[in-house]
């Protein structure tokens, strides 16, 4: 085929009406659009005017309407608050927030899973934030005007600071629309003065990885949309897929046929990107494929096409500029009467490495991604999806019905944890066994890292931002975590001490911070290799890292001389501006909880000598803690005896070891019924009414605000932290004051900040002026998964056994068959027609779920 066939658009026989697709240009650009048609249609019958919904009311009936007439939820809910209604593909009720684009999150839903980069789709109909090629690694000026991928942040003064970063824009691309008769509706409100049509409104409900869109078009052919993402709890494999599918479902209202071409299209991969190699583009028109595939010599590229059926057109942009990647793919339909059809699209992308901005010799590091040991290239990865995407989506609605059915969760968490997880796909990377990595790094497994935010200089696990969110890892896929311990183990210093990071600017192998947040990246270290060997009860765990805990224990307890040294700190903790001295509570407690880990484990081990010391320094430790840092309903913040320093302020998290000891199956480390006393003075200091988000980080010890701690100080809150606080208050038995607590800090990020997909790192908790002081998809959030375990009283191994939390999401997504039937509907009824004899996932993809790296 020449270049000049492939700039031609190829059109399909046997159409009444044959129009050619529209232009990228006019239907990618969000303002000043070409004209394009400008008539209305004269329907086939005549269509009401319709508004855009106002508030409603009790929608329950019909709801039950909508869903009868294939829509993907019900129309007409409240905006930016909790709702409960019924969706289409599940079998009860879900609880979840509606968006529009008069009230939409501050970014959509992230399609992407494991290791895979994500594309953001947003509630007015466009695309957003692109990690899917090149990477974001933090701070740094790009030479062809590109943002920071979260171009603003306000400091600690409530000023905007702009940021900038070489790494991609929102795409700001609608990536679809409609034709009917002569008339485009273009499915975006972000169209500008442009004479296109485009829809009344948008409304927009996110569970990751699923988006879901019903657009109200002044037409008599309604439109909704299911874009989702492979990401199935349990399964690392189909986890690790490259790509997303786009099920339209168009439903004619009208007693008249309809028919016309529904469009999705793709701006493509800019320069900076694929390194400035051109990208040459090939039609796809065999098979269950039929569209465009762009790529580079070295494969990287992405696939657009539709699954199953013909197609009006391909266009991949304007001729004879093959940089200009943008592809469209259009296909014709159509409608008989009150009656819907689907039409699924694949967008596959490849990008065979990342590469690292900061080395120790200041020279560029690529990793090889993990993906690319089961894909050779996009078109490799569209054909999977292509081929299961029925199963796929089975099991992403079966794990999450999971989380949804459960009673004994309130509607707002279950919705916070389906939605929590986009984290993942924001923040994971996961190298295969290739240089630079070194040869120690076990060949099934790579590197699996998650990066602390976008805002953070790609520092790849951080460490305590590990202990904060690594849950849902853990949780679900052990071997990733067991991938990232090993990664820490293997450069652990000669003296114990565990690097606080792997390397910055999304590089795996250095430079690596030891001596920052040293007094406890140790206590951090022990902990996550504690939860991995109580979350597997693999006691080759212990076989494997105890060496590397007894150092890192070592070297903690050694840190300051003297008899106090197990509480005492060395310079900063993860509070990092608070400025904390000589002997510390928040420290303490990690300390305490710490040591009674490491002496289960030596005792296991049949290390009898280091389990007795662990309880020697554990006993001075408690002693030190209450005997000198007790006020009587608080602890003090710090005592530093050597200068005679103290501060009674009251954090709010000082109890965070207390969280640790019960969410690892032990009593508690501190005196319980000043625990009690602790927990009341917290709440009536730091939250009490004052602030919307749950808790402020701290106050004085009369509940005014203070200056002390920096941007952590004053109206400070961080939501990760206040999800550990509220569990020690469920620990507690204080049900209702845990579960307010943690409720008030979600529903500011979720409804009042709509950061759903864009978690923080600290917000202002001022009331009527809460917004971002720092962090964007901070991992740290996904804290949020030890609540199920908090609310029972039970350790992380409770969600695990039979019948747990974790372990009827691992279950319930879990589908093995790949049947796809072909589906329509007709007045509300759902007929599955022919079906394909029943394959097992195995035959396309090894199964996942029992491997161990």
């Amino acid at each position: 085929m020449t270049k000049s066939q492939m700039n031609t658009p190829k059109l399909i026989p046997n159409l009444k009406e044959k129009e050619p697709a529209m232009k990228r240009r006019d239907f990618l650009k969000a303002a000043g659009a070409a004209a394009l048609g400008a008539a209305l249609p004269k329907w086939t019958e005549a269509m009401p005017n319709r508004k855009d919904p106002g508030p409603p009311g009790d929608s329950h009936q019909s709801g039950r309407a909508d869903l009868a007439r294939g829509r993907l939820f019900p129309v007409g809910l409240p905006y930016r608050r909790w709702t409960c209604f019924k969706a289409a593909g599940f079998r009860g009720r879900v609880t979840g927030v509606i968006y529009n684009a008069k009230n939409k999150p501050q970014c959509g839903v992230p399609m992407g899973g494991i290791g895979t980069g994500c594309i953001d789709i947003e509630a007015d109909g466009t695309l957003g934030y692109c990690t899917a090629f090149r990477p974001v690694w933090g701070h740094g000026a790009g030479d062809d005007g590109g943002r920071y991928w979260r171009d603003i942040i306000v400091n600690a003064q409530g000023r905007t600071v702009r940021l900038h970063d070489p790494s991609r824009d929102p795409m700001d691309a609608p990536f679809a629309a409609i034709t009917l008769g002569k008339t485009r509706f273009i499915l975006s409100t972000r169209l500008g003065e442009s004479e296109a049509l485009r829809p009344i409104g948008i409304e927009y409900w996110g569970h990751y990885p699923v988006a879901d869109m019903e657009f109200t078009l002044d037409a008599p052919v309604q439109v909704g949309m299911r874009v989702w993402a492979p990401f199935i709890p349990g399964d690392v494999l189909r986890s690790n897929v490259p790509g997303c599918v786009f099920e339209t479902r168009l439903g004619n209202i009208s007693n008249f046929v309809q028919q016309g071409t529904f469009e999705i299209s793709f701006p493509g991969v800019r320069e900076r990107e694929t390194g400035g190699k051109p990208m040459s583009p090939r039609w796809i028109t065999s098979g269950a494929l039929q569209g465009i595939y762009q790529s580079t010599a070295d494969k990287i590229g992405y696939v657009l096409a539709a699954i199953g059926v013909p197609m009006v057109a391909e266009s991949n942009g304007p001729a004879g500029n093959e940089t200009r990647s943008g592809g469209t793919v259009s296909v014709p339909f159509q409608l008989a009467p009150n009656s819907n059809k689907i039409i699924r699209f694949v967008l596959a992308w490849y990008a065979p490495q990342w590469h690292s901005s900061w080395t120790p010799a200041g020279i560029q590091q690529s990793f090889t991604r993990m993906y690319t040991r089961r894909f050779s290239d996009a078109l490799d990865v569209a054909r999977f999806l292509a081929k299961n995407h029925w199963t796929i989506l089975r099991s992403i609605l079966a794990w999450q019905g999971t989380v949804y059915a459960d009673e004994s969760l309130p509607g707002w968490l279950r919705d916070g944890l389906v939605n929590i997880l986009h984290l993942i796909a924001e923040e994971s990377y996961w190298a295969a066994a290739k240089a630079p990595i070194e040869d120690w790094c076990n060949p099934e497994g790579g590197i699996f890292s998650l990066v602390e935010g976008t805002d953070a200089d790609g520092q790849q696990s951080c460490i305590p931002c590990d202990w904060y969110g690594n849950l849902p890892i853990l949780y679900f896929f052990p071997q990733l975590a067991r991938s990232t311990l090993r990664a820490y183990t293997h450069e652990q210093r000669q003296d114990g001490c565990p690097p606080m990071t792997l390397g910055q600017g999304l590089n795996l192998t250095g430079p690596y911070q030891y001596a920052y947040q040293q007094t406890l990246n140790p206590c951090v270290y022990v902990d996550l290799v504690d939860r991995l060997w109580q979350r597997t009860g693999d006691d080759g765990v212990l076989k494997e890292f105890y060496p590397a805990v007894r150092k890192a224990t070592e070297f903690a307890m050694n840190l300051v001389p003297g008899s106090d040294s197990v509480i005492a700190t060395t310079g900063s903790e993860w509070y990092e501006s608070m400025g904390i001295i000589g002997l510390s509570s928040h420290i303490a407690g990690i300390r305490l909880a710490h040591l009674c880990m490491v002496e289960r484990m030596a005792e296991k081990t049949g290390d009898a000598a280091f389990a007795k010391r662990c309880r020697v320094w554990f006993e001075r430790g408690k002693k030190a803690l209450e005997g000198v840092l007790w006020t009587g309903d608080h602890y003090l913040l710090y005592y530093d005896p050597a200068s005679g320093k103290k501060s009674d302020l009251i954090l709010a998290y000082t109890l965070d070891g207390e969280w640790m000891a019960r969410f690892h199956g032990f009593p508690g480390v501190f005196d319980q019924r000043r625990v009690e006393q602790t927990l009341a003075t917290i709440k009536a200091k730091c939250d009490s009414g004052i602030t919307p988000c749950g808790l402020l980080d701290v106050v004085q010890s009369d509940g005014k605000l203070t200056a002390f701690g920096g941007r952590m100080g004053g109206w400070c809150s961080m939501p990760a932290s206040v999800f550990i606080t509220a569990m020690n208050y469920l620990y507690a038995g204080q049900r209702s004051c845990g579960l307010e607590i943690a409720h008030d800090c979600l529903n500011n990020l979720v409804n009042t900040e709509g950061m759903t997909w864009d978690m923080p790192n600290m917000v202002r908790g001022e009331p009527g002026k809460t917004r971002r002081i720092y962090g964007f998809d901070y991992y740290q959030c996904m804290s949020l998964w030890g609540i199920p375990a908090a609310l029972e009283g039970k350790d992380l191994r409770a969600a695990c056994h039979h019948g747990g939390l974790v372990d009827q999401v691992l279950r319930s997504g879990m589908v093995r068959s790949i049947a796809a039937p072909r589906t329509s509907w007709r007045h509300g009824q759902h007929h599955v027609l022919a079906e394909p004899g029943p394959q097992r996932i195995a035959d396309q993809v090894p199964s996942s779920r029992d491997i161990v790296f």
